[in-house]
């Protein structure tokens, strides 16, 4: 079955993140849910949906402040790559945007979650 849950070492990126985006409050965050080709565009939309929510909700739990987070679904139109392996099928990437003050270390732009 095709989730939308949070694998453990993702959590542990996603905990990094939270962290950079608490001391960098000057950014917004997007979030994209993709998922691979299987499945009907709606369902994949959903499961995108799913994803990024998922994400949108660790992050808040984190103490992100949620009016500085949006998602998106794109389903499997915009998949970075074809999925050769099914672990791998299911990703999330979030991207920011802002001004960035100095230097410091920028979001992992591919957390992926469990497929």
């Amino acid at each position: 079955m095709r989730q939308a849950s949070i694998r453990a070492g993702d959590a542990k990126t996603l905990d990094a993140n939270a962290e950079w985006l608490k001391a960098n409050p000057n950014f917004l965050l997007l979030i994209e849910g993709h998922c691979d080709e299987r499945g009907t565009e709606a369902y994949n939309l959903a499961l995108g949906d799913r994803r990024a929510k998922s994400t949108l909700n660790y992050l808040i739990s984190q103490g992100v402040r949620s009016d500085r987070v949006s998602m998106i679904s794109f389903g499997g139109q915009r998949r970075s790559a074809p999925s050769v392996d099914e672990r791998q099928a299911g990703e999330i990437h979030l991207l920011l945007a802002g001004e960035r003050v100095g230097g410091g270390a920028a979001l992992d732009e591919d957390s992926r979650c469990q497929e």
